[in-house]
């Protein structure tokens, strides 16, 4: 970089600045080489005075030459020091040239103090050259040591610092940014002990005077909830930015051509002063609610028939905190039936919630809903209450009674109809569409086979310590120490303080000469020091002993008396036997529940409402109306067996046989066994001609189950048995007695479980349903895709193909004979969406 010092002046514009940039160019292309200068080496520290942990720039410049070596840095104890790079610089004064390089280090100490570096040596061209020592001082962290005074500040502000508990309030970190240049801010770091404090928000950036000078706001904006009461701290706020300092000798203002220092703020910390929740005035329909807000419901259709669902919209606005919080719903009642309302909207301010209710006899109105939420601003309860709806609910039309026929004495032959069987009433048991096993699940699965391995290597530890004489001890001990403990407990519940004492004196004797290998004598106060125990464990010996003396000797002792050294005996038998068999049972019953928490999914909610409306439609046979209703739960991704059964019962209604029996298809995949979806599926089949392909028979002789049970259920019972096998390998190791029968048990559940999860896995995966089409209309197979192509067989709707490959707008299908053809895509329709298993 080529400077032209002392031809432009300060305040000139930027043309000027560049014109002299190129005049020196020029001047120093076609001018004769000028002097050189001599090498001056020095050494500078910006800033001299930083907090601990914050870093600061030392700067070796050598003047009069732009390839000498960076010089190596002395170590001192405390400070860590890291190269950052060259920088070269080049200028020329009244025909003088000068080019020198500058070696940039990270000097950085973690403790406050005062540290020493250099002097600092540099080698070239044979000579030896040295620049003068520099100090840092380094003050602790939240003291004021920024050289730039009040012009960089950093501040966390809350509402009020007076909470109640699990009160949402907002929190702000702001950025103050005087008569400096900055840039590269870094999202500030808060901490909020006994807090949960949300992301921070895209920061925004203001204008602010404060006592006559401007300065840049930068914002960050949160929110908290405190989890817990007491006196809370929240911060210090941490950040850290970079400042742009004029290079020496530099004329332009810009961060390119400035130096680049890195500074750390901290912010002041706020005390928060967190109160518990009143019981004085909560109400019985309070579940948590803290904030402030209003309640509106509305219902529709507000006109129906008794069995007809209808549909209530439960909106909550306004701001707090409903973190695990019920939500406001309908409650049960002999005149209505209602499902778990479930959240469809949850926006800023506004939480909007659907609850399907079915009437079972005639109503006027809806009764009012009840939520009721604490408000810290006033410090009480409050209860919202919704106004009454006024519905019309009609009774269902009755048929009028048949007749009665005269008798006769023989009855005319009967002619049987046929048509399909009715819709289902009940959804039925929901599943995710597209979707595969969790990982989590996955890994539970594979995680458990921990267990028999870890009973295993415990089984083969066991038997190595068979023979050991220090294993046969501890046994012997702890058979001594469950047979005085049981003993302890009836002296207990006799209420003999006196056998309770001698039992104690007696066994504690036994079991630690068992326990330590000690010679056949008396423990009394005067070998308890002798014991290789920890000193603690030793006075509480020499305690209990005592008391057992005390009491032998004709000293009464009172119930409380007795409950303490109860316990004491309980705590010296588990310390020294050296774990706490408490403690692993509390750990086991632990980790179980850990491990059924991660298998446990949570459901999600079921789109009931438009499942009965589309009943509802289909009871009124206005068959559209109910196809478009189930078809809204097909598209969250959401189905069932009985759902894709009335959706093919409403195609067919339509005369649409290829859909229907596509429907049916997918019924059938989650209900195989389903009398009425089989019934439909083969009527619907003799409609359209369209006969159903048979599997090959080494299929059916190796996955019998395949085609017979569902694929979830298969899952579910190849879970089950993989879990009851893994479990009586466990217990077929740690049982040696009947080791073999449990073996013989364990080995028929490893049979089962393979057989099921191979079932389950020909099902899902080598027998792609996505690869399966049905015909939704009467088709052409051409030879070629192209519409003038040769026909080659037609489909009727409703056939099953194999689609085997893609080309556009064309299909290669595959007929169950085996003949393949081209056909449009769009006559085609996939037998997806299906889920492979949960």
């Amino acid at each position: 970089m080529l400077y032209a010092r002392g031809s432009v002046r300060k305040g000139r514009d930027g043309a000027k600045a560049f014109a002299c940039i190129v005049l020196g160019a020029l001047l120093t292309t076609t001018a004769p080489q000028p002097a050189i200068a001599a090498i001056e080496v020095r050494a500078t520290l910006q800033p001299p005075t930083v907090q601990a942990g914050e870093a600061a720039l030392l700067s070796i410049e050598i003047a009069g030459a732009q390839d000498a070596p960076a010089p190596t840095i002395a170590a001192t104890e405390g400070v860590r020091v890291e190269y950052i790079g060259p920088a070269t610089q080049v200028t020329i004064i009244n025909g003088r040239m000068q080019a020198s390089v500058q070696h940039r280090y990270s000097v950085t100490a973690e403790k406050p103090g005062t540290y020493r570096l250099g002097p600092f040596t540099v080698l070239h061209g044979g000579q030896r050259y040295e620049a003068q020592a520099v100090t840092l001082h380094v003050a602790g962290r939240g003291q004021a040591t920024s050289p730039y005074g009040g012009a960089l500040r950093l501040v966390v502000r809350v509402p009020r610092t007076r909470l109640y508990l699990r009160e949402k309030v907002p929190v702000e970190v702001a950025l103050y940014v005087g008569a400096v240049r900055a840039g590269d801010l870094q999202y500030p770091s808060l901490p909020a002990d006994g807090c949960a404090l949300d992301r921070f928000q895209e920061p925004t950036q203001t204008q602010e005077e404060i006592d006559g000078v401007t300065y840049t706001v930068v914002r960050f904006a949160s929110s908290l909830t405190p989890l817990r009461t007491g006196t809370l701290v929240l911060g210090p706020a941490t950040t850290r930015l970079n400042v742009y300092e004029r290079r020496r000798g530099g004329f332009f203002d810009d961060p390119f051509f400035s130096q680049r220092r890195p500074v750390s703020l901290e912010s002041e910390p706020v005390t928060l002063e967190v109160l518990p929740l009143p019981e004085e005035g909560k109400p019985a329909t309070f579940s948590g609610a803290v904030g402030r807000f209003s309640l509106a419901v509305q219902a529709s259709p507000t006109e129906l028939t008794v069995g007809d669902p209808i549909t209530l919209r439960i909106v909550l606005r306004g701001q707090g905190n409903l973190d695990g919080v019920s939500p406001p719903a309908l409650r049960e009642s002999p005149a209505w039936r209602v499902y778990e309302p479930h959240a469809v909207n949850a926006e800023a301010g506004e939480f909007v919630f659907e609850q399907v209710a079915i009437p079972t006899e005639r109503v006027s109105s809806l009764p009012p809903i009840e939520f009721s939420y604490f408000d810290p601003e006033a410090g009480r309860y409050h209860t919202e209450r919704s106004r009454p709806i006024e519905v019309t609910v009609r009774p269902r039309a009755e048929s009028p009674p048949a007749l009665a026929a005269p008798a006769t004495p023989t009855a005319p032959s009967e002619t049987l109809g046929r048509d399909i069987v009715y819709i289902k009433e009940e959804p039925g048991r929901w599943v995710r569409l597209h979707e595969r096993s969790a990982p989590a699940l996955v890994a539970v699965h594979g995680g458990l086979l921990v267990v028999p391995v870890a009973a295993y290597l415990f089984d083969r530890r066991r038997r190595q310590q068979a023979a050991d004489a220090l294993f046969q001890q501890r046994t012997a001990a702890r058979k001594v120490a469950a047979r005085v403990l049981a003993e302890c407990t009836a002296a207990r519940s006799a209420g003999d303080p006196q056998r309770f004492y001698d039992v104690i004196a007696t066994g504690l004797r036994e079991y630690l000469r068992q326990r330590f290998a000690l010679p056949p004598g008396r423990l009394d106060a005067a070998t308890v020091p002798e014991l290789p125990i920890d000193p603690p464990l030793r006075a509480d010996v020499a305690r209990l002993l005592e008391a057992c003396e005390e009491v032998r000797f004709g000293q009464q002792v009172s119930a409380a008396a007795v409950e303490e050294h109860w316990q004491l005996f309980q705590r010296v038998l588990e310390e020294s036997d050296g774990k706490s068999q408490r403690a692993w049972r509390w750990r086991f019953w632990l980790l179980a529940w850990l491990l059924c928490s991660v298998a446990r999914q949570a459901s999600a909610a079921v789109p009931d409402a438009w499942f009965h409306q589309g009943n509802s439609a289909y009871a009124a046979q206005d068959y559209a109306a109910a196809i478009a209703a189930y078809e809204k739960v097909v598209d969250q991704g959401v189905g069932s067996a009985n759902l894709f059964f009335n959706l093919g019962n409403a195609y067919y209604k339509l005369g649409n046989l290829g859909k229907a029996i596509l429907n049916y298809e997918r019924a059938h995949a989650l209900a195989p066994r389903d009398a009425d979806i089989l019934a439909n599926l083969e009527f619907a089949r003799s409609e359209a001609r369209a006969p159903a392909c048979a599997a090959p028979w080494w299929e059916r002789a190796m996955f019998p189950l395949a085609p017979r049970v569902s694929r979830a259920s298969l899952w579910q019972t190849a879970s089950f048995v993989y879990l009851l096998a893994l479990g009586l390998w466990t217990v077929a190791f740690l049982h040696p007695t009947w080791r073999k029968r449990w073996q013989q048990l364990a080995v028929a559940a490893t049979f089962m479980a393979l057989a099921a999860a191979t079932n389950a896995l020909w099902a899902d995966v080598a027998r792609p349903w996505s690869r399966t089409g049905i015909t939704l209309m009467p088709a052409v197979a051409r030879f070629a895709p192209e519409p003038q192509a040769t026909e080659y067989f037609r489909l009727p709707a409703g056939a099953a193909v194999k689609i085997r490959e893609r080309r556009g707008d064309w299909l290669l299908a595959q007929r169950c004979d085996g003949r393949r053809g081209w056909v449009q895509a769009r006559e085609v329709e996939a037998l997806a969406p299906l889920p492979p298993h949960r």
